[in-house]
């Protein structure tokens, strides 16, 4: 089936289309693919922090000292106040 070629949004394209059974059911990686995968997000992960990091490398370190030292401060008056020995 060929979907396309109308006037329309791209009248340049035509578009074929299967629709038949085996194509709308969805391809299961392998699992050898898995480790591909999860490297590729990492790396893709990486990247775009990066790429929002830079040149704002100053304040990414006082944001986390600051969310670090909130976390610590919490957890030390959580196990006073746990302990009884405020």
């Amino acid at each position: 089936m060929v979907v396309g070629g109308g006037k329309g949004w791209d009248s340049e394209a035509e578009i074929d289309v299967d629709l038949s059974i085996p194509s709308i059911i969805p391809k299961v990686p392998s699992i050898s693919d898995i480790g591909v995968d999860i490297i590729k997000g990492i790396e893709n992960g990486y990247g775009y922090i990066r790429s929002r990091m830079v040149g704002r490398e100053d304040e990414m370190v006082q944001a986390f000292t600051v969310g670090t030292l909130s976390v610590l401060a919490g957890i030390y008056m959580y196990n006073r106040a746990k302990g009884g020995n405020l």
